[in-house]
């Protein structure tokens, strides 16, 4: 089956708009699921009512706190704190602008600048398509394409 599910706790914040057009330029659903057990079983669910409707659309399981467009309040409160930068992910590697720190006056609150000798850096990924981390998500990501 091949559909997505966003989360939930992300889009509460940042709404789904965004995936729409993922949605219609690849052929594939989306569904906005919360974190509760039973909501991505749901979300599944929806997922495949699409594919066996012939539909390919972002769809809204996370109703009680999900909205189309986002907490706009959070949004403005986000852009304020943060800037866009470059981001190492686990297993993937470095992409550009995937990335947020925080801005202006606001990096005096950053607990990782404040810790550098303890925190460790993620090691690069290795250059096989599997890498040696505690997680195999880097992998199906990836490979998904």
């Amino acid at each position: 089956m091949q559909a997505f599910l966003a989360t939930g706790h992300v889009c509460a914040v940042m709404g789904w708009r965004e995936y729409e057009p993922i949605a219609d330029q690849y052929r594939v659903p989306i569904v906005v699921t919360g974190c509760e057990p039973l909501d991505p079983l749901e979300g599944v669910l929806m997922a495949v009512r699409q594919l066996a409707q012939g539909r390919c659309e972002v769809e809204n399981q996370y109703v009680r706190a999900v909205r189309r467009s986002g907490n706009t309040e959070a949004q403005g409160a986000v852009r304020t704190v943060f800037r866009v930068t470059d981001r190492a992910w686990r297993g993937i590697g470095e992409l550009p602008g995937s990335g947020l720190e925080l801005a202006g006056e606001y990096p005096r609150f950053d607990a990782a600048g404040r810790t550098k000798e303890v925190l460790q850096p993620w090691p690069s990924p290795a250059p096989s398509p599997i890498t040696r981390t505690t997680s195999s998500c880097s992998v199906t990501v990836r490979e998904a394409g």
